[in-house]
C-alpha cells in the first residue's frame, strides 16, 4: 500500500572516487539511499514504509511518534503521512521550543504534522511508550524503532551484489537488525554506533554483534549532537570530491571510521566496501552546522 508514494527505494550503488580511500588501494562503493527523497531519505523511508502499511490495515487516522528539535524522523513522518493522506502527531523534547524555533520544526508543521513540546523531563519518562489519548494513531517509536521498521531494513541491501564489508552508522539499532538479518553469509557488517558505549546499549545489540561476521564499533566521539572540526573538514572534502553530502551527525563519523578500519588492516586492499547512506540531512538545515568553521 505504501508504493506510488513517489519515494525512489531502488537506490543506486555508486562507486567512490575519494583521494583518502585511495591511499589504502580499496573498491569503496555507496549505497545511495540519500536519493531516495530529500526529507524522507535513506533509513528513514526503509523504517516507515511498513509501519504507514500498518497504519491502514488497523484503519488509523495516522501516526504518532517522538522526536528531538532537529529530528530527521519528525520530518519523515511527516512529510510520509502528508504523501500518503494520514494525519500525523510528533512530540517533540523541549517545552520551550515552538514551530518557529528551527527550518525543521517549521518544515514539519508546514507539511501538517501537530507538534505537541513537552517538559524534557516528561519526554524522556515516557518517550518509549505509545502516548495516552492517540488510540486512534498508530504508535511509531522515535527512529522508527519497531518490527516494521526492521522489515524496510532489511530491504536496503542488493541481491545482485556481494560485498566483503558493509559498513552503516547505527543509531537505534533498527536499521543495523535489518541489515544484519539480511546479509548475505561471505559480508562482514560494520556498525559504526553514534550513541555512546553503556551496557544498556550493549545488552540492547547483544544478539546481533555474538557473531563473529558483525562488529560494533565505539568511536571515541561518539554521541548524538557531538560534532568536531575533523568531521566537519572530512565531510567537507568528501563532497568537493564526491558530490555527496554528508550530515555530521551519522554519515562523517561512518567514513571516518571506515578510513579507520582500513588503517588498522581489518579491511584490506583486495576487498571491497559497500557504505550504506542513510540519509537524514536535517542536521545542515541547523545554526550550529552553518557557523561551524
Amino acid at each position: 500500500m505504501s508504493e506510488g508514494l513517489g519515494f525512489q527505494a531502488n537506490t543506486p550503488i555508486q562507486k567512490l572516487h575519494f583521494s583518502a580511500f585511495g591511499e589504502f588501494g580499496v573498491e569503496v562503493n555507496m549505497k545511495r539511499d540519500d536519493l531516495i527523497h530529500p526529507f524522507v531519505s535513506g533509513n528513514k523511508w526503509r523504517k516507515l514504509r511498513y509501519n504507514l502499511d500498518a497504519c491502514r490495515e488497523q484503519g488509523k487516522d495516522g501516526v504518532v511518534t517522538y522526536g528531538g528539535a532537529y529530528s530527521n524522523h519528525l520530518l519523515a513522518v511527516a512529510v510520509a503521512c502528508a504523501s500518503a493522506g494520514l494525519k500525523s502527531v510528533g512530540l517533540v523534547r523541549g517545552d520551550e521550543l515552538s514551530i518557529r524555533s528551527n527550518y525543521v520544526l517549521r518544515l514539519c508543521d508546514e507539511y501538517g504534522m501537530k507538534l505537541h513540546f513537552l517538559d524534557r523531563r516528561v519526554f524522556d519518562a515516557t518517550s518509549s511508550l505509545a502516548p495516552l489519548g492517540y488510540e486512534s494513531f498508530h504508535f511509531v517509536p522515535m527512529g522508527g524503532a519497531n518490527r516494521e521498521g526492521v522489515q524496510g531494513c532489511t530491504e536496503i541491501l542488493p541481491e545482485d551484489h556481494v560485498f566483503n564489508h558493509i559498513v552503516l552508522a547505527v543509531g537505534t539499532g533498527t536499521t543495523f537488525r535489518g541489515v544484519v538479518e539480511s546479509k548475505p553469509a561471505q559480508s562482514m557488517v560494520h556498525g559504526i554506533s553514534v550513541v555512546p558505549k553503556t551496557d544498556e546499549y550493549i545488552g540492547k545489540l547483544n544478539s546481533l554483534v555474538n557473531n563473529e561476521d558483525v562488529r560494533l564499533h565505539f568511536p571515541d566521539d561518539a554521541g548524538i549532537g557531538k560534532w568536531n572540526k575533523s568531521h566537519r573538514d572530512l565531510a567537507r572534502s568528501f563532497a568537493s570530491e564526491t558530490g555527496i553530502l554528508l550530515d555530521p551527525v551519522y554519515m562523517s563519523p561512518v567514513i571516518s571510521q571506515t578510513l579507520e578500519l582500513m588503517s588498522m588492516k581489518l579491511i584490506k586492499p583486495t576487498q571491497n566496501v559497500l557504505i550504506i547512506h542513510s540519509g537524514g540531512m536535517t542536521g545542515i538545515l541547523s545554526d550550529r552546522w552553518l557557523k561551524a568553521d
